[in-house]
């Protein structure tokens, strides 16, 4: 999980890092593949975490 620029990951569990007093949730939504929500989600994704390795997406 991102949470701030330049740190790629935290654990939830670390008690050093004080993530674990706090409820986290996820949300799932599923959208239509051509779903301009969706294609604007996955830009987004993109742009803050780069294109992943096994994306079929050409750039």
């Amino acid at each position: 999980m991102k949470v701030e620029p330049g740190i790629d990951g935290i654990n939830l569990d670390d008690p050093e890092e004080g993530y674990q007093n706090y409820k986290w949730f996820v949300y799932q939504i599923k959208l239509d593949v051509e779903s301009s929500i969706r294609k604007q989600a996955e830009l987004g994704f993109d742009d803050a975490f780069d294109t992943p390795l096994a994306s079929r997406d050409r750039r």
